[in-house]
């Protein structure tokens, strides 16, 4: 779902209210580009972040079964996912060191992990990724999001994502 509306029009309101709507049965993350923001994948990091704060406040079984599953998904390159957001090693556990690589492979692996996090996550219910300013996002991180969105499976996600309609701003 992609939201475009000029400063002021309600759409960070609109993605609350589906991040509201889903949080009994949805692992939710947001984040927001922040303009200016140089970091390459700061919000994608901080969304994923958002998500493993909502997964910690799980039952110990549903954590569990989280777990295994995205350990499954993941195999030995759950560290990739760690390197992007810290916070998931209290579900993930110690994982092991990756084997440096060239700036093409790296990437390679890094879409490969977080497609398969993405699909693991919306395997164990609904996954909702909400994006506010992809107009300001990096690179790196829209090349995350396109994986996302061409991968083929039969994971429950939803994309949100809004951007800065210049043409009807001020």
């Amino acid at each position: 779902v992609f939201i475009a509306g000029a400063p002021g029009s309600g759409r960070s309101v609109f993605i609350e209210h589906i991040l509201h709507e889903y949080a009994s049965q949805a692992i939710c993350a947001r984040a927001a580009w922040c303009e200016g923001e140089s970091r390459p994948l700061s919000a994608i990091s901080q969304a994923l972040s958002s998500a493993a704060h909502d997964v910690l406040v799980r039952s110990d079984d549903e954590i569990a079964v989280l777990r295994a599953t995205l350990h499954d998904h993941l195999g030995q390159i759950g560290q990739v996912i760690l390197d992007i957001a810290p916070e998931w090693s209290h579900v993930l556990g110690a994982q092991s060191a990756l084997p440096t690589l060239g700036p093409q492979e790296s990437r390679i692996r890094l879409h490969h992990a977080f497609r398969r996090f993405v699909d693991a996550l919306g395997q164990s219910g609904l996954f909702v990724l909400a994006f506010e300013n992809l107009d300001c996002a990096d690179g790196p991180s829209l090349e995350l999001l396109q994986a996302v969105l061409d991968a083929e499976g039969e994971a429950h996600v939803l994309v949100v994502a809004s951007v800065t309609d210049a043409t009807r701003a001020g």
